[in-house]
């Protein structure tokens, strides 16, 4: 009897183990079912956010990320590093972006002259991705930023003066640009075509090199963002290219393409690149989850609003607020109309 009375003991035992372990079983598949608002654990103490930069140290794509640098690791409470990868106009950065996981911890900085929406167009086989295989955070910035930059001594007193010199010299004019594979390139295209002239167009690797070379005379017109060369007294800035000045944008008085529109017998409206503002801001692979994806677009929210970063960057940047959505569509603009010029 006592055996027989221990065998059945054990049988239930191990029977109310079969009904745990399949519960516990079930629970447990329940908890990671998609769906269940289950959180991602992101960011995860210890790791590192790596914030790319397509160019070299000491550029202001370096300075702008340098700056954001302390506020993710404030945002996000975790370390963050900035990582050059310069070469090819920014393409080899973008690729190696693409190629790390789409796990957050990788933001690349993107902007108009470089970015998801240049590099398929214009290196088609270079680019393992595609136009939506990245997706924008959001924009800090949206000025007009490109500039025609001479020396003072230039014969042209304005961005009239020097088109129609042009005209006049064809293939004269030495200009030069950072490149090939920006969208400099293609400003300049249209700059020529849609004008009516032509320039002997070089391209340099550096902008620091290409701005000693324009001191120098060697260089007769340098097309490159602008902004810091405004107090410049050593240069001249004939014209920015744009519509119009955002009200936040301090130097109201500088000249913008559309001003010249009664000179020059055209319409802002016909012009597509050349029109259009100089937008700045990060992205991420589009397959980062979009609850991390939110997250990193709050935290750079909060980065490009705060009254400190705002003070850091007031030297060559007026930071604003463009989010993720209205963004992805300025560059999804950006995209076609860079096709349409290319189809001419």
């Amino acid at each position: 009897m006592k055996r027989r009375g221990l065998y059945w003991l054990l049988i239930g035992i191990f029977m109310l183990s079969l009904v745990f372990s399949f519960g516990c079983d079930t629970a447990s598949k329940e908890a990671v079912e998609p769906g269940q608002n289950e959180e991602l654990a992101f960011p995860e103490p210890g790791k590192t956010l790596t914030l790319v930069c397509p160019y070299a140290p000491g550029g202001l794509v370096d300075t702008a990320l340098r700056a954001m640098q302390p506020f993710f690791e404030n945002e996000l409470g975790i370390r963050a590093e900035v990582l050059n990868l310069d070469g090819a106009a920014g393409l080899i950065a973008y690729n190696e972006a693409y190629r790390r996981p789409a796990d957050g911890y990788t933001i690349i900085y993107t902007g108009s002259p470089f970015g998801p929406h240049i590099f398929p167009h214009m290196a088609p086989d270079s680019t393992p991705w595609e136009f939506d295989d990245f997706r924008c955070l959001g924009f800090h910035s949206d000025i007009p930023t490109i500039g025609v930059i001479t020396l003072p001594e230039a014969p042209w007193d304005n961005f009239a003066d020097f088109i129609l010199d042009a005209r006049e010299r064809p293939g004269e004019i030495t200009l030069a640009s950072l490149g090939p594979g920006r969208l400099d390139d293609l400003m300049i295209a249209e700059l020529q075509d849609f004008f009516d002239v032509e320039f002997n167009h070089v391209f340099y690797d550096s902008g620091s090199t290409m701005m000693t070379d324009l001191y120098t005379g060697d260089l007769d017109v340098v097309v490159r963002s602008a902004l810091q060369l405004i107090e410049d007294t050593d240069v001249k800035i004939l014209t920015f290219f744009g519509k119009e000045y955002p009200d936040y944008f301090p130097d109201q008085e500088m000249p913008i393409i559309a001003d010249f529109q009664d000179d020059l017998n055209f319409n802002i409206g016909d012009l597509l690149l050349l029109a259009s503002s100089d937008v700045n801001g990060l992205a991420v692979r589009s397959d980062v989850p979009d609850e991390i994806f939110n997250r990193l677009s709050k935290a750079f929210e909060n980065i490009a609003t705060d009254a400190e970063f705002i003070e850091s960057v007031s030297e060559f940047m007026y930071p604003t607020w463009i989010p993720a959505d209205e963004a992805n569509e300025i560059f999804r603009n950006y995209y076609n109309d860079i096709g349409t010029l290319l189809e001419k």
